[in-house]
C-alpha cells in the first residue's frame, strides 16, 4: 500500500474528495493516545529491533506499538527540547538546545560526550562510520568510538552558520542554513554556497534521487533545485515549511497550516485536523515525517503522533470518506456484480460503486429520501446476481431489481402486499427462491420486467413443515434440497423435488443445532455454524456425512456472516474472523476490532469485503496468507514485579534474568513492532517449568501475568498460533530463575538434614541411655538385695558379739581390779580397754548401718596433729601384719601438722584405705602412706599406694558407689561388702576434702585432699577435745585381726 493511498484517505475527509481509487484509501490516521496528546513531536528514529524512538518537546519517549515509555534522567530532564536523533550501532545521540546527550540501547542509560559543544544541535548524518553534526556555530564531525569532535574541514573563504537542516547522497552534503543552501563535498572538502532572494529561514531539505532534485523548504516558500543545473524553482507558496517526505512519485510536505500532499498528477489536496473525526490529523503544525521499516508514516505534531499505517493486507475506509455524508449506515450486504459494480446495502439504504477501491467513483446512494435515487425502504437485507446479470435486492419494501437503462429499481410484489425479503437464491433451472417473513417462496424466472405482481410457483410455511415462517437464509445443495435457516436458529431441509420437509436433527442425528447461518460452497457441500462450531455436511445420493470443526474456545461465538473463497470458508464472528481450509478443515483465526456483520467474497479481483456501522473493508487473502505465515519475532518491552516494581532496562534487553523468591508475581509485556493498529498475529504463550500447554492470548494484548511462580527454572515461549498449529520451532524468548528462600535453599535443607541426624541421634541415644540405666538400676537393685543380706547377716553377727564382749569386759575388769604385778595388770588394761573400745564400735556399726544420716549428723571436729595420728595407725597395720611380709613405707614433709577434724571419721578413712592394700597387694608387696602439707594453698595431701592387683580403668568411676565390688575383687576371691571406699569418700567429702583414685596393673593409689585452718578460734564451737597423753584412756587406734586356714592375712573393716 502506498503513502499516498493512506493520505488521499484522510483528504476525502476534509476536503470531499472523490478518488477514482476506492481500494487504497484508508480509513484514518491512527492518534497515539492521550500519552502524546500536547507533545510537540519533532524527530523520529528506529533501532535494529524495531523499536519506534521519537524527540519531543518534553524529552524522550520510545513506542513499542502497544506501550509509550518516557525516558527521563538527570542528564534530560523532562521539560528538555529534542530537535534531533540519530542511531549509530548501539548509541542514539539526541540533539538539543545544550548540545549532544548519548543514550545507550544496551543499558539505557545516558551519559554526555567528551566534547565541548554546548549549543543548538539541528541535525545529523552519518557518512563513513562518523556523524556529521549540523550546529548553530557550524559543521562539526564526531566519532562515537573514539568520543572525539572536529570542525570539518571547508575549503574556501565561506563557513557554515546556524545550520538547520542536514540532507547528503553520500557524494555530497547540503546545509540548509538561514538565508541559503551550502553544498559540501566529501571527496574534496570544497564548499559552495547556493543563495536565491525567496530564500527565508530555510527550515528542511529532503533530497530526491530519483529526480536527482533538492526540496528546500523556508518560512514562505517551496523550492525544488536541479541537482546538475543548480537551477532554483518556486514550486508553491506555503506558511512555514517544516518538513518534506516523498512515498514512490507522491510528495508530503508539513506545514503550520496542516498536511499538503501532491499526487502524481500534480494535484494538491490539503490535509487538517477535524475535532469531529478522532482519526483526524491529530493538529495541523506537522513538525516532522518519518518512514519506518515496515512502510508505515509517522506524522509529528504539536499534538502528538498521527500514524498512517502500511498494511497492504488489509485496507479499510470510511462511508464519510466516500460519500462525505455523516448520516451512516450499517452496512449488511455486499455484492459486486458483472460491469464490476460494487453494491453495498445496509440499514440506510443501497450504494453504488461504479468501481472497487482502485477506481472508488461514487455513483449513487439510494435512499427511501432521494427524490433521484429512491427505494421503497431503507433496510436492506440481501444483494443477489442471477445468471442473466441482473441484481436483485431483498428489502423490508419488497422484492427489488435494478434497472441499469435509467439506474433506477422495479418492486415486485407478493399478491399485491408489499412483503420482507431476508435472502434471494437461484436455482440451476433459472428460479428465483426467497427467503420472506412468510415463508419460502418459489417464483418463476419470466417475471415482468416492469415490477408489480411476482408470478409465485412455490410457498413453503409453517403448515407444510417449517419449523417457522420466519425464514432468514437459504442454501442449494448438489441434489436440488434447499436449506432454510429461520430467525430462531432452526434449520429444515426441503427436496425442492418431492416437496418433503425434514428438520436438520433427523437429518444428522444431532440433537439440537443452534444455527447462525448456511451456506453452499460450489461442490454442493452445506455449512453450518452454530455458537461454537461449523458444520460440513456432504451430500451423496441421499446420504449425507457430517463433520464438526471446532472454531473457538469462547463458550459462545457468535456468527454473523459467511461465504467461500478459493479453497477455504471466510467467516465472521464475534470473536473475528476464521478461515476455514475446506480440505483439510484447519482453522484460521484473525483477530479483528471490528465486529463486521457481512462478508462476499469477489471472484472478480480475488479480494474478501467486510461490511459494518459506516465502515467497509477489502482484504487481500494473498497478503493476508503471506503475513500470517510469516514468523514475527516478538521482543520483551517490559517486566513488572509484583506490580509496583520495574526490571532494570539492561535487564529486560538480556534473555535470563534471576529473581528472589519474593519476586515471584510477574507482568512481562511484548511487541512485534508491527504499528499496524490491528494485529493480524494471534499470539500464544508456554511457560515450560509451570505449565506445559500453550495459552492463547486476547486479541492485541501484549501482557503475560506469571503470578506466585514457585522457586525454580523457567523458559518462556511466545509464538503465533499460526506457526504453533504448523509444529514450526518456537525461540525461547525468557528465561527466568526464582531462587528459594533461605529456609528453602540448599544450605537450609543441609541445616535440616543435620538438625533431623542430631534429633535421631539423640533419639537413638536416649534409647540406649535408658536401656542403659536400666540396667544399672537392675543391676543396682540386685546388689542392694545383696547388700541389705549383707547388712542383715552383719547386724545379727554384730550383736552375737556383744554377749562375749560382755563377758571379756566384765572378768578382765574383776582381774584388773585385784592384779597387783605390774606387766600383767598392764596387759590386763590393754585387754579392756581394746575391748571395751570393741564393744563401742560395734553398737556404732550396728547403729549406723541402720540409719545412715546419723553418721552425718555425728560430725565432731577435733583439733589433733595428724602426724602423729596417721603414724600410729599405719604402725598398727605394721607391727600387726607381718605374715605377707610386706614393706610398709611412711612419708612426711612435716613433723607436726595441726588440723580439726573428726577423729573417729578419719581413722575410719584410713583403715578402710589400708585395709584395702594390705588386702590386695600379695607377699613382698609394699605400701605407702605419705604426708605433704602446702603451706602456700595450705592444703593437706594424704596419698596411701599400694603395689596390688589394681583396678580396671572402666571401673574406677564406678568403684565408689556403694555395693559396687570390683571383677578383680571376685576374681581374687576376696570378701568384701563393696562400702569401704563409699564410706571413704562420704567421710572426706564431710571434712570438705577431695578423694582422687588411680590404678594399673602396677597397683592403686589414692589421695586425699583436705583444707587446713589452725586458727582454732574461727572455727566453729569445739565440742570435744583430744584426750592428752596423760589420760589413763589409751587413745591408740583399735585394729582387730585373724588368719585364715590359707595363711592369708584377712583385715575386717571397721
Amino acid at each position: 500500500m502506498k503513502i499516498l493511498t493512506l493520505i488521499l484517505l484522510i483528504c476525502s475527509i476534509t476536503c470531499h474528495l472523490r478518488a477514482d481509487n476506492l481500494s487504497n484509501l484508508n480509513g484514518g490516521f491512527n492518534n497515539l493516545g492521550s500519552k502524546t496528546k500536547t507533545l510537540s513531536v519533532r524527530c523520529f528514529t528506529q533501532d535494529s529491533t524495531g523499536m519506534v524512538w521519537f524527540g519531543t518537546s518534553r524529552g524522550l519517549y520510545s513506542y513499542d506499538g502497544y506501550d509509550i515509555r518516557h525516558y527521563v534522567s538527570d542528564m534530560l530532564p523532562s521539560h528538555q527540547l529534542i530537535k534531533c536523533n540519530f542511531i549509530h550501532h548501539k548509541v542514539m545521540l539526541l540533539g538539543g538546545e545544550n548540545g549532544i546527550i548519548l543514550f545507550n540501547l544496551q543499558n539505557g542509560q545516558f551519559s554526555k560526550p567528551n566534547i565541548r559543544l554546548n549549543e543548538s544541535i539541528s541535525s545529523f548524518c552519518e557518512y563513513k562510520g562518523e556523524i556529521w553534526i549540523g550546529a548553530e556555530s557550524g559543521l562539526y564531525i564526531y566519532n562515537v568510538e573514539q568520543d572525539e569532535l572536529r570542525p570539518a574541514l571547508i575549503r574556501g573563504k565561506d563557513f557554515p552558520r546556524n545550520i538547520q537542516s542536514l540532507a547528503t547522497d553520500q557524494k555530497n552534503l547540503y546545509i540548509g542554513m538561514k538565508d541559503e543552501v551550502g553544498c559540501y563535498s566529501f571527496a574534496t572538502s570544497d564548499y559552495q554556497v547556493i543563495s536565491h532572494p525567496e530564500f527565508f529561514y530555510i527550515s528542511t531539505l529532503m533530497l530526491d534521487s530519483s529526480e536527482n532534485t533538492l526540496w528546500i523548504g523556508n518560512a514562505r516558500h517551496l523550492h525544488r533545485m536541479n541537482l546538475d543545473t543548480k537551477e532554483i524553482e518556486r514550486v508553491r507558496d506555503f506558511y512555514v515549511v517544516k518538513s518534506i517526505a516523498k512515498d514512490d512519485n507522491n510528495l508530503l510536505i508539513g506545514t503550520d497550516n496542516g498536511l499538503y500532499v501532491c499526487d502524481r498528477q500534480g494535484t494538491w489536496h490539503l490535509i487538517s485536523h477535524d475535532a469531529r473525526n478522532s482519526q483526524s490529523l491529530s493538529s495541523n503544525v506537522v513538525n516532522m515525517f518519518f518512514k519506518d521499516a515496515n512502510g508505515n508514516i509517522w506524522i509529528g505534531t504539536d499534538n502528538g503522533i498521527s500514524l498512517a499505517t502500511h498494511n497492504p493486507s488489509v485496507q479499510s475506509r470510511s462511508l464519510f470518506d466516500i460519500t462525505g455524508s455523516d448520516e451512516g449506515c450499517q452496512i449488511s450486504s455486499i455484492q459486486r456484480t458483472a460491469d464490476s459494480t460494487l453494491w453495498l446495502g445496509g440499514s440506510r439504504g443501497l450504494i453504488k460503486l461504479k468501481t472497487d477501491m482502485q477506481g472508488n467513483n461514487i455513483r449513487r446512494w439510494y435512499q427511501m429520501s432521494s427524490k433521484e435515487s429512491s427505494l421503497p425502504h431503507n433496510r436492506i437485507r440481501a444483494l443477489y446476481e442471477d445468471s442473466r446479470q441482473y441484481l436483485w435486492v431483498a428489502s423490508d419494501g419488497g422484492l427489488l431489481r435494478y434497472n441499469p437503462t435509467n439506474e433506477q429499481f422495479i418492486s415486485y410484489f407478493f399478491d399485491d402486499l408489499k412483503n420482507w425479503v431476508y435472502d434471494i437464491l437461484e436455482t440451476p433451472n433459472g428460479d428465483l427462491w426467497l427467503a420472506t417473513f412468510c415463508g419460502v417462496y418459489g417464483i418463476s424466472s419470466e417475471q415482468s420486467l416492469g415490477g408489480g405482481i411476482l408470478k409465485t410457483k412455490y410457498h413453503f410455511t409453517h403448515d407444510q413443515g417449517l419449523y417457522s415462517n420466519d425464514i432468514y437464509q437459504l442454501a442449494l445443495d448438489r441434489e436440488n434440497n434447499l436449506w432454510a435457516l429461520s430467525n430462531n436458529h432452526h434449520i429444515d431441509r426441503i427436496n425442492l423435488t418431492t416437496g418433503t420437509i425434514l428438520p436438520i436433527e433427523k437429518i444428522t442425528g444431532i440433537p439440537h443445532i443452534d444455527s447462525y447461518a448456511v451456506i453452499s460452497d460450489s461442490e454442493g457441500n452445506i455449512w453450518i455454524s452454530t455458537s461454537d462450531n461449523l458444520l460440513k455436511l456432504s451430500v451423496n445420493k441421499g446420504n449425507i456425512s457430517t463433520q464438526s470443526i471446532p472454531l473457538s474456545r469462547v463458550l459462545s461465538t457468535e456468527v454473523f456472516a459467511m461465504d467461500e473463497g478459493e479453497n477455504e470458508i471466510w467467516l465472521t464472528t464475534s470473536e473475528g474472523l476464521f478461515i476455514v481450509e475446506k480440505e483439510s478443515l484447519k482453522v484460521h483465526r484473525i483477530r479483528i476490532s471490528e465486529k463486521y456483520i457481512d462478508i462476499f467474497y469477489d471472484r472478480i479481483d480475488h479480494k474478501v469485503w467486510l461490511g459494518t456501522s459506516n465502515k467497509i473493508t477489502q482484504i487481500d487473502p494473498i497478503l493476508l496468507r503471506q503475513e500470517i505465515q510469516q514468523s514475527q519475532k516478538v521482543k520483551i518491552t517490559d517486566i513488572e514485579i509484583n506490580s509496583n516494581e520495574e526490571l532494570s532496562y539492561t535487564d529486560r534487553q538480556s534473555k535470563h534474568i534471576q529473581l528472589t523468591a519474593k519476586q515471584n508475581n510477574l507482568r512481562i509485556s511484548f511487541s512485534d513492532y508491527q504499528y499496524k493498529g490491528e494485529s493480524l498475529t494471534n499470539y500464544a504463550f508456554k511457560l515450560d517449568g509451570y505449565h506445559s500447554q500453550w495459552i492463547e492470548l486476547n486479541r492485541n494484548e501484549n501482557s503475560i501475568a506469571l503470578p506466585n511462580l514457585s522457586p525454580g527454572d523457567y523458559t518462556l515461549y511466545i509464538g503465533s498460533l499460526e506457526n504453533i498449529s504448523d509444529n514450526k520451532q518456537t525461540e525461547a524468548i525468557l528465561h527466568i530463575i526464582i531462587t528459594p528462600p533461605w529456609y528453602l535453599s540448599w544450605y537450609a535443607y543441609l541445616f535440616y538434614l543435620l538438625v533431623v541426624i542430631g534429633i535421631v541421634w539423640w533419639i537413638l541415644r536416649f534409647i540406649i541411655i535408658r536401656q542403659q540405666l536400666r540396667k544399672e538400676r537392675e543391676l543396682k537393685n540386685h546388689l542392694m538385695e545383696q547388700a541389705k543380706s549383707k547388712i542383715d547377716f552383719f547386724t545379727n553377727i554384730a550383736h552375737e558379739f556383744k554377749s562375749p564382749l560382755s563377758l571379756i569386759i566384765a572378768p578382765s575388769s574383776k582381774l584388773l581390779s585385784e592384779e597387783t604385778e605390774k606387766e600383767k595388770k598392764a596387759l590386763l588394761e590393754l585387754i579392756y580397754e581394746n575391748a571395751k573400745k570393741l564393744g563401742s564400735l560395734i553398737h556404732f556399726t550396728i547403729e549406723a548401718y541402720q540409719d545412715r544420716e546419723k553418721i552425718k549428723q555425728t560430725f565432731i571436729p577435733t583439733e589433733i596433729e595428724f602426724v602423729e595420728f596417721a603414724r600410729c595407725i599405719f604402725n598398727s597395720y605394721r607391727e600387726n601384719i607381718k605374715s605377707k611380709q610386706l614393706d610398709f613405707v611412711f612419708d612426711t614433709n612435716r613433723e607436726n601438722i595441726y588440723t580439726r577434724m573428726d577423729i573417729f571419721k578419719m581413722e575410719s578413712i584410713l583403715n578402710n584405705l589400708l585395709t584395702n592394700a594390705c588386702k590386695f597387694t600379695p607377699k613382698h608387696g609394699s605400701i605407702m602412706l605419705s604426708l605433704e602439707y602446702n603451706e602456700q594453698d595450705k592444703h593437706l595431701y594424704v596419698k596411701v599406694a599400694d603395689t596390688g592387683v589394681g583396678i580396671p580403668e572402666e571401673e574406677i568411676p564406678l568403684v565408689f558407689q556403694r555395693y559396687y565390688q570390683s571383677s578383680r575383687t571376685i576374681k581374687n576371691d576376696k570378701e568384701g561388702t563393696g562400702i569401704g571406699l563409699a564410706i571413704v569418700k562420704e567421710y572426706v567429702e564431710m571434712h570438705n576434702g577431695t578423694v582422687l583414685l588411680t590404678s594399673d596393673s602396677n597397683g592403686t593409689t589414692v589421695q586425699l585432699t583436705f583444707p587446713i585452718n589452725i586458727d582454732i578460734q574461727e572455727q566453729e564451737e569445739i565440742i570435744e577435745k583430744p584426750t592428752t597423753t596423760e589420760n589413763k584412756e589409751d587413745t591408740r587406734p583399735l585394729i582387730a585381726t585373724r588368719v585364715t586356714d590359707s595363711d592369708a592375712l584377712e583385715v575386717t573393716e571397721l
